[in-house]
């Protein structure tokens, strides 16, 4: 994300949001659960200002 953020590109500058979310062997998720959390922490991250890195917390 860094990387992209500091490279030298025309107008728009370029910025990276991204999502995580994980499932473990003990509490597996569903494909689909896993991407519906990783799509909320990836909106979250573009509304926090967008070009950062936010892990999906369960409520």
């Amino acid at each position: 994300r860094k990387l992209i953020e500091q490279a030298e590109t025309q107008d728009p500058p370029i910025t990276v949001s991204i999502g995580i979310a994980c499932s473990t062997l003990e509490n597996p998720l569903s494909s689909d659960s896993l991407i519906e959390r990783a799509d909320r922490a990836v909106f979250k991250a573009k509304d926090e200002g967008r070009n950062r890195v936010v892990a999906y917390r369960a409520p």
